[in-house]
This record gives C-alpha cells, structure tokens and sequence, in this order.
C-alpha cells in the first residue's frame, strides 16, 4: 500500500461512517434497553476478534462451535471496525493528524493475528483507569488515553492494511454491514412492538379496571 493511502483512507472512513454507526448503536440500545458503555464495546469486540479467529484457525477443533461457521473474514473485520469507531467516538480521539506520524505511515503490519494483543493492551488500559487494576508506566505515551489511541490506530491500520493486501473494498464492505445490521434491527424493532402489543391486548390479560377469570381485578 503506498504509504499516504491508508493515513489518508482511516480519517476519512471514521469521518465518513461515524455518524450511521453511532446510529445504529442507539438502536440497539434502544431495543435492548441498555446503554452501551466502553465497557459493552470492549466485550463486543472481543467476540468478533473470537470469531476473527476461530476462521485464521480453523485446523483447530477447540475453538469450533457446534451449529455455527464464520467463514467471512471481511465481515469481522467491518465488525471490529465498528467496535473501533465507538471507541473513538465514546472517548472523543482525534485521529486527523495520524497522516502525518511516521510512526503510522510505516506502520505495515497485515498480520490479523497482531490484532489481539492490541486489544488486550487496550482492555488493560481501561481496566487500570478504573483501577482494577495496578497501573503500569507506558513509555513514550504521556498519558493512558494516548497510549489507548495508539492501540486503536494501529488496529485500524492493520485492518486497511489486510484489505488493501486482499483487495476487500472495507469501505463497501462496512456500509453494507451496517444496513444489513439496521434491517436486522428494524426487524427485531418490530417483534418487541408486536410482542408488547400481543401482550396489551390479549384476552388473558385484563386490562385497569377489568376482573380476570376469577374475578380479581386489576388496578395497577
């Protein structure tokens, strides 16, 4: 990959897809009537790195899962990119200027497999801000949060860097993720209104005011 492409591609991807992201999370929270946290974030990415992979490793029969295949390698990685523009979104990172860190335009990994150990540090780091965990020095980094964004970036960049080697149009491949992920949304919006709805009306639930078979009525 020529060296300005990917420093120059991430930006504008997060500029670009943070909005229906941070969208499409709303509607998952609205359904599940959670809020997600950093912390929903961080063990939702952990699963799609799970699923990342079980598919890198697929001789071994450990991590296979009776009744389900992951086959899509692009998938996951559109799925971690998700769990990464909330991240950068929940703690408000600037990544604008990463065009112009030598330390990210010669940063060429494409080995996935880099990508658990980056967020691992990243969890260990949040974890050490809510100190459950004993801080440790992180040198060269001023702070937690630039060491965090560090980890963040370079994942970012081994990920474009894979695409790029693979030829995986990941900008494609994310926005048709996240309109299949807003259908399925959509869909699950519907059945817990239907299902709210079925039980509103339903001849074996009185209603304010109404006696049930036995003649118990309900007030509240």
């Amino acid at each position: 990959m020529p060296e300005k492409t990917v420093a120059t591609l991430i930006p504008t991807f997060i500029r670009t897809n943070t909005p229906q992201s941070i969208e499409l999370e709303e509607k998952f929270s609205r359904i599940k009537e959670n809020k997600w946290t950093t912390d929903t974030v961080l063990h939702e990415m952990g699963v799609q790195l799970g699923q990342l992979m079980s598919i890198l490793n697929k001789q071994s029969q450990a991590s296979q899962e009776e009744g389900r295949e992951f086959t899509d390698i692009s998938d996951e990685l559109c799925d971690i990119a998700l769990q990464l523009i909330y991240l950068t979104s929940a703690l408000s990172l600037d990544l604008s200027s990463i065009s112009k860190e030598e330390k990210y335009i010669h940063f060429d990994s494409t080995n996935l497999f880099d990508l658990y150990p980056l967020y691992g540090q990243i969890t260990e780091a949040f974890l050490e801000e809510e100190k459950n965990r004993y801080a440790k020095p992180r040198e060269g980094f001023a702070t937690r949060l630039d060491f965090i964004k560090d980890r963040i970036v370079k994942m970012y960049i081994i990920i474009f860097n894979y695409a790029e080697e693979h030829n995986i149009d990941i900008n494609t491949r994310y926005k048709a993720m996240c309109s299949e992920a807003t259908k399925f949304v959509r869909q699950q919006s519907r059945k817990v209104r239907f299902s709210i709805m079925k039980k509103i009306f339903s001849p074996k639930t009185p209603g304010i005011g109404q006696g049930d078979e036995n003649g118990n009525t309900r007030y509240f």
